[in-house]
């Protein structure tokens, strides 16, 4: 009887998972399938100057997504223990968004006096009001993974796929701008976090006090500001060492390593808070079979594409945009190099986060940005010919140093866990 029952509830335990993976997956390929939609809408209909500026809305809004995984989003994660989505992360992330908003509406005010491109001052006007909705989506979405609720969460997905298409027509077929299309974005994010707002159940008390976990906020922060120098943020720095049109090929090639971006994005919204139960429950050696079979799914997952993409980018960018990105070829066999780095890098991460230990994980991405800053000016000035694709060669060396080291200390924390 004890056989039959813990192998119903094997089961059941089997089944949910395969249920939570197939609906994070499904909700990111919706979100992502937007995000695809967009780019290569305006990437063939906006002016070059134009199309540049909605990717600086679009990569402002993907760095201020990973502030907030990093200051609430991944501490809420590692409490989850004690509450499941707690009203004190709730009220954290509504000042965060705050926050975020209010520095951006004061970067565009002061974007002149700066002495930034003309193109940021819109960029970072219609910015400070998109990340507002993006981020109040992000935050319901993690929440209603926290409470399993996978129906909702694709309905989300759902919303904002639906009307993000809404907006690209209007811009494709009318407004041909880029508040336009900053405004579609704003409006389908917005909705997406209304529907899971009102479908969510309701935030339990705050029984987990910031204070107490400041040092993971302080050290995920941290962590993340080296981060951004060799992901989201390296938009921000094309645009400010080049022009609208380097903004553009960047934003362009990297597209096509949107469907890894979702998988990777599937993958970490249910396995972080999985691998951070097997750890509770069977330790070290529970965490190394939750890490290696996550690492398992993106590579077998993930591979097949990157290669197809790589061998025939040849063909696929001019059928799709002509001459219109020159260099975007060699931009999109660079990203397939990179996104293979990400694949293999994401699950040493999530090591190390369970394992608490947010201030070796500080030190892997700030070798990383050094060694992404070096290459990014190395190669821009050392070998003028490949300039366009510089800050592309720049994160495959970034990422790569940071995978090696990651990976090196991982293994010596797990080491460590065992001898225990």
């Amino acid at each position: 009887m004890i056989f039959i029952m813990n192998s119903i509830r094997s089961f059941l335990t089997k089944k949910t998972q395969v249920i939570d993976r197939f609906s994070g997956l499904l909700d990111q390929s919706l979100f992502s399938a937007a995000t695809l939609l967009q780019t290569f809408a305006y990437a063939k209909v906006l002016s070059p100057e134009e199309f540049g500026a909605f990717g600086l809305v679009q990569g402002t809004c993907l760095l201020m997504q990973g502030v907030q995984r990093s200051t609430v989003v991944l501490p809420m994660i590692m409490t989850s223990h004690q509450s499941g989505g707690d009203a004190a992360w709730a009220r954290f992330d509504f000042g965060l968004r705050i926050v975020v908003a209010t520095v951006l509406a004061l970067l565009a005010l002061s974007a002149g006096v700066l002495g930034l491109k003309p193109y940021f001052s819109i960029a970072f006007a219609l910015s400070a009001v998109t990340t507002t909705a993006t981020l109040a989506y992000e935050f319901q979405r993690r929440i209603l993974f926290l409470q399993r609720k996978s129906l909702t969460v694709v309905l989300c997905a759902l919303t904002y796929f639906l009307l993000a298409g809404v907006g690209v027509a209007i811009v494709m077929f009318w407004l041909r701008n880029v508040t336009a299309a900053a405004m579609g974005l704003f409006i389908a994010a917005l909705a997406a976090a209304i529907v899971g707002w009102s479908r969510r159940d309701p935030l339990p008390g705050p029984s987990v006090r910031i204070h107490d976990h400041l040092g993971i906020v302080g050290w995920n922060l941290l962590s993340f500001l080296p981060y951004a120098v060799y992901n989201n943020g390296m938009l921000l720095i094309v645009g400010a060492v080049s022009d609208a049109r380097a903004v553009a090929l960047f934003t362009a090639s990297r597209l096509f390593t949107a469907p890894v971006q979702t998988l990777l994005q599937a993958i970490d919204s249910v396995d972080k808070p999985r691998a951070r139960r097997m750890f509770a429950s069977d330790g070290s050696v529970g965490l190394s079979r939750s890490l290696n079979g996550t690492r398992r799914s993106l590579l077998a997952l993930g591979l097949p594409y990157l290669v197809l993409i790589a061998a025939g980018a040849g063909f696929i960018v001019p059928t799709l945009f002509g001459t219109r990105f020159p260099g975007m070829v060699e931009a999109v066999r660079a990203w397939s190099i990179v996104a293979l780095l990400m694949l293999l890098s994401q699950p040493l991460e999530t090591g190390l986060l369970v394992l608490h230990k947010s201030d070796l994980f500080f030190w892997t991405r700030s070798a990383a940005a050094i060694a992404t800053v070096v290459t990014l000016f190395g190669v821009g000035f050392l070998i003028p010919p490949l300039a366009p694709i510089a800050p592309i060669a720049a994160l495959v060396v970034g990422w790569g140093a940071g995978g090696i080291l990651a990976g090196l200390l991982l293994k010596r924390q797990l080491q460590k866990a065992v001898a225990r």
